[in-house]
């Protein structure tokens, strides 16, 4: 007796063969064509990276005037907020100036006006000892009193009498002064 019998038919073997290569053929088909759309696509993002690059080249050609210009605006803009700064800060000296000139009478005349951070220094004239007399002994004691106009101390400085009149000078502080 044959040991090694063989049961299978030489048509199954064929058509067994045939369907493996077949099989073969189809997932070699389906991993090509995968490769080839995958070049495909590599080759179309290429062409886009390429076009893009000259795009955002030639836009930079384009600004490069600009960022002068961009440059100035920037340090004008830090200069308008350091002005904002500063005014935002600053006191309100025309408000005080015209607090300390209301109290004056008509019929002297100002001198000098001086301003500190909070003291603002008069120098004010006159002819007629009488109004200076009335001007220190009613204005100024009233103005003391009236908080609206904002002044803590009237200070005199100085009386003076020279070939045309009658020198006084004030300060008029808007904090109390630290003892």
């Amino acid at each position: 007796m044959k040991t090694d019998l063989n049961l299978a038919t030489e048509k199954k073997q064929k058509t067994d063969f045939r369907t493996i290569s077949l099989f073969s053929f189809i997932i070699f088909l389906i991993f090509f064509s995968l490769a080839a759309g995958l070049i495909v696509y590599s080759v179309i993002l290429n062409v886009r990276a390429k076009s893009l690059f000259q795009e955002v080249a030639s836009l930079s050609q384009e600004l490069s005037p600009f960022s002068k210009k961009k440059g100035n605006l920037l340090l004008v803009n830090e200069r308008l907020n350091s002005i904002k700064k500063v005014l935002s800060s600053r006191s309100k000296i025309d408000a005080e100036v015209q607090s300390v000139l209301s109290i004056i009478p008509q019929n002297f005349t100002v001198e000098t006006i001086n301003t500190d951070k909070d003291k603002i220094s008069v120098r004010i004239s006159s002819t007629n000892l009488a109004s200076i007399d009335s001007f220190l002994e009613e204005d100024i004691p009233r103005a003391a009193r009236d908080d609206t106009l904002g002044v803590k101390v009237i200070e005199i400085e100085s009386f003076l009498q020279d070939e045309s009149g009658y020198l006084l000078s004030l300060n008029f502080l808007f904090t109390e002064e630290e003892q």
